[in-house]
């Protein structure tokens, strides 16, 4: 009996010597934070073999690095589909690249809101095909081949429309939705952008609003406030296309959060859930952190742009009304915090993302255009903030001591500091520290730095905060009980 007491009374007592902390892999914040924080900015979470050093590492996220502007900006659209080229609509103008040759095209205007920006906000859409391209400012409609200069505008004044609201492009037709209440739709002549006979027709399980129309694995997805529905190329002679039956996607959607990721749409629901297709239904990717960001904002505001880099996708989602981009990475399935300002405190710089050969390049207010450097650490000359604050660090219960914290990481040939700082209030002040650790200079990459006598706490979350590019593994820590609670709360 007295074996079996001194096996429970060793099994109870508090565990000393160093010992894995919970890494954070995404950004998830509770209401109540001792239940659940961690917040991952600009570090992406990235998946080991079995057998790495830990099961997630900790890369840091891409560099902005301005190679020029494009207009006045605002960026309003970004089409990268020309071969050797792009458009872009900056401000009021249209502008290509082609070879590298960058032509003012003319003006486009602006575009004219007359309904409430809390149900409708319009936007700019781009859709070509290997001749020309037709560009969509909502109400106004514009055409060009790729090999002329000469900017037509498409009159829609006798459609059954309010004029235009998004454009795309599909089996030869252009796809033009209409503008404000409604859901009619309006194809062009067969590859003609020129010719528009006035063929159209109408969802017909959407109610109020048609909002944008996708092209998406050579199927019509006509996105609403309402729902969704998927269009084919039926080739029938009196209108091409044919709505698919069975299938009606309830959930409608924010025009400017729709994003083509991975052979799958994504976009925001008017509930304030974020979603991507999967077949023709749809799957939940926000978690109740995203959606309790979403819920008070104004869903109309938010946009969202997506990319992919070395092997990884990114769906970015930014919130004007709070200053956010969130990401998720969809070889993780898990969300991180982007962000352009020096302290953190903003959101991330790029509202047009899209990859141009072996690069991806950026686009933002100001009409400055950027390239995504995966090893840079400036965003637009300014040093990156990168943070990961570790979920609550409950030890049995007790009141426990913390002799040492190390951390593993990888700098390259620089010496890196870190900033490790901690709080002992459940994430809302971070007063403990701050601890300056520095890697120093040497020929292995690959770092150890440690701190000591880190006090006394019950719950504690520590932060690492740097200004260098540096790849965090994991994160140990010696913390005890004082020998004489032999195992019982303090």
């Amino acid at each position: 009996m007295s074996d079996t007491l001194a096996t429970l009374q060793q099994a109870l007592k508090p565990k000393t010597g160093m010992r894995p902390l919970p890494f954070p892999v995404e950004s998830y914040e509770h209401p109540s934070r001792p239940f659940n924080y961690k917040h991952l900015l600009n570090l992406a979470a990235e998946a080991g073999p079995p057998d790495s050093i830990s099961p997630f590492m900790l890369n840091p996220t891409s560099g902005l690095v301005p190679i020029g502007a494009v207009g006045t900006g605002p960026w309003y659209a970004f089409n990268a589909n020309l071969v050797g080229g792009y458009y872009i609509v900056s401000g009021d103008h249209l502008f290509r690249n082609i070879g590298g040759t960058t032509t003012d095209l003319g003006s486009v205007g602006t575009m004219v809101n007359p309904y409430p920006p809390t149900t409708i906000r319009p936007m700019v859409t781009i859709a070509m095909n290997p001749r020309a391209a037709v560009i969509c400012v909502p109400p106004r409609l514009f055409y060009i081949y790729h090999d002329d200069p000469t900017l037509h505008e498409i009159d829609a004044s006798g459609w059954e429309t309010n004029g235009a609201g998004t454009v795309t492009y599909i089996d030869g037709y252009w796809v033009v939705t209409s503008y404000g209440p409604g859901t009619t739709f309006v194809l062009s002549s067969l590859n003609d952008p020129s010719l528009w006979p006035g063929d159209f027709a109408n969802v017909e399980g959407m109610v109020s609003v048609l909002l944008r129309a996708v092209t998406h694995r050579g199927q019509l997805w006509l996105l609403g406030a309402g729902g969704a529905e998927v269009w084919y190329d039926a080739g029938a002679p009196d209108f091409p296309f044919r709505r698919m039956e069975g299938v009606s996607i309830q959930h409608g959607s924010i025009a400017r959060s729709v994003a083509i990721l991975n052979g799958a749409i994504w976009w925001v629901t008017r509930e304030r859930l974020v979603v991507r297709s999967d077949g023709y239904s749809m799957k939940r990717i926000s978690t109740h952190f995203v959606e309790r960001l979403l819920e008070p904002t104004d869903p109309e505001q938010c946009f969202a742009t997506s990319y992919t880099d070395n092997g990884h996708g990114y769906y970015c989602l930014t919130l004007p009304d709070i200053g956010r981009t969130l990401c998720f990475d969809t070889l993780t399935e898990k969300w991180h915090d982007r962000s352009s300002a020096a302290d953190g405190a903003g959101a991330w710089r790029p509202s047009h993302l899209a990859r141009i050969g072996e690069a991806v390049y950026a686009g933002d207010a100001s009409g400055m255009m950027y390239i995504l450097d995966p090893n840079g650490n400036t965003d637009n000359g300014v040093a990156m903030i990168r943070q990961a604050t570790l979920p609550p660090l409950y030890v049995d219960g007790h009141r426990v001591f913390c002799a040492r914290a190390q951390i593993e990481l990888e700098t390259g040939d620089v010496n890196a500091s870190i900033n490790l700082d901690w709080s002992d209030d459940g994430g809302n002040h971070f007063s403990g520290g701050p601890r300056v650790l520095t890697t120093g200079v040497s020929g292995d990459p690959r770092k150890r730095v440690f701190t000591t006598r880190l006090g006394s706490f019950r719950e504690r979350m520590f932060r690492l905060t740097t200004h260098d590019r540096t790849v965090f593994y994991n994160m140990t820590a010696d913390v005890a009980a004082p020998a004489s609670q032999s195992g019982a709360n303090s």
